[in-house]
């Protein structure tokens, strides 16, 4: 019985270290990706001058812009399966805490449940302004992209 309770306690041990550094790892990459993409579109803007002698450089820059932009977001999404993968199983062991004052209201604690719950409300209370970390982060992705992608046509003409 003791093994038991100990086997239990190590995979919800692992859900949260799986969660934190998925979690973490997102956060990281995305800070990278910025700080990149910010030297890139630096790197950029300077190809666009008038007197630059080699233009198509920043044709070059443009699509490596984009394709780093498309990268990220896809390592981005894969992140995002692998916390929602975690935040599952932390859910899991959250329902088989006791119930709060032995009603079918959710434990106090259960904190992931609580809040898949009141994201389903906000979401539905206002599902055009409803703005995620997905989607704040995939706004990015795309805008850098779309400026790599814009300014190699500017190049390009």
């Amino acid at each position: 019985m003791a093994d038991q309770k100990d086997e239990v306690a190590r995979m919800e041990e692992r859900a949260w270290a799986s969660f934190a550094l998925h979690a973490g790892q997102r956060l990281a990459t995305f800070n990278f990706f910025i700080v990149l993409s910010s030297l890139l579109i630096n790197a950029l803007v300077v190809t666009l001058q008038r007197d630059f002698r080699v233009p198509y450089v920043g044709v070059v820059i443009g699509l490596l812009l984009a394709v780093l932009a498309f990268i990220f977001w896809k390592i981005d999404v894969r992140n995002r399966q692998l916390i929602k993968l975690a935040e599952e199983v932390i859910k899991y062991f959250e329902s088989t805490a006791p119930k709060a004052d032995n009603t079918d209201l959710h434990h106090l604690a259960a904190l992931f449940t609580q809040e898949a719950a009141a994201t389903a409300k906000l979401r539905t209370a206002s599902p055009v302004w409803f703005f995620t970390y997905a989607k704040a982060f995939a706004c990015v992705y795309w805008f850098v992209g779309a400026t790599g992608i814009t300014c190699v046509v500017i190049l390009l003409l």
